[in-house]
């Protein structure tokens, strides 16, 4: 049975806090979309065009090595057991293990519009905070499985390349099978979602990159559950 709770979530959190101000990396991948931001713009590129490639920068870099790499230090210390059997649920760890990364997502994410000069909607929101709980999930499961940190950089970087590559390249790709494996990847949704929203479109636009990305999440989160209930008792 899943419990939660917030005073657990709370120790979790200031715990996690502690850890990341000692992360040097993190300054990296905190500068990396905004540096983008100001490079596109400099570009001449659309406010739209820059949105979307920057918060899709922000969610496969910032937010999925961040809480991959929570997860995987927490694993290579040998502390991520001791919290799997301690009190707190899988939810109570889950949530505050990620309250940190969305929060930097989010901020970041909020200066990647500023840049671009793009106003901030609900349907720029509603992308934002699913693609968010998309790619924690996502991290989550890469510090699951990864065995170490050095190994977790390993596992990412195909993934991350695939995403990112993948997504720009949609238009270039003549083979339809392919073309509509890419055209689902959650990267590629969110740039065409972003760049709907940013344009004014309704939710009816956005429904089907909603659900497909509703899908994505659902699946990861499950994922996720699974993994970490089999890494407790391993």
């Amino acid at each position: 049975m899943m419990t939660f709770s917030l005073k657990r979530v709370s120790a979790i959190v200031r715990k996690e806090y502690m850890d990341l101000m000692k992360n040097y990396q993190m300054v990296i991948m905190l500068v990396f979309p905004l540096a983008y931001a100001l490079f596109y713009k400099r570009m001449g590129m659309e406010p739209a065009g820059i949105a979307s490639m920057c918060i899709m920068m922000t969610l496969v870099f910032l937010t999925t090595f961040l809480q991959a790499n929570a997860i995987a230090e927490e694993k290579e210390k040998e502390t991520l057991r001791g919290l799997m059997l301690s009190p707190a649920g899988v939810l109570d760890v889950l949530a505050g293990k990620s309250f940190l990364t969305s929060v930097l997502t989010v901020v970041v994410s909020t200066f990647c519009l500023i840049l671009a000069e793009v106003s901030v909607n609900i349907n720029v929101a509603i992308v934002v905070c699913i693609g968010l709980l998309l790619f924690v999930c996502m991290g989550t499961l890469f510090g699951l499985l990864a065995q170490s940190v050095s190994a977790l950089n390993t596992m990412m970087m195909p993934v991350i390349m695939v995403l990112m590559l993948g997504s720009m390249f949609t238009k270039g790709v003549e083979n339809e099978l392919v073309r509509m494996i890419v055209s689902n990847f959650p990267s590629t949704r969110i740039i065409d979602s972003v760049n709907l929203a940013v344009a004014g479109s309704g939710m009816n636009d956005l429904m089907t990159h909603i659900l497909v990305l509703t899908g994505w999440f659902v699946g990861l989160l499950v994922a996720c559950i699974v993994v970490y209930r089999q890494k407790r008792f391993d």
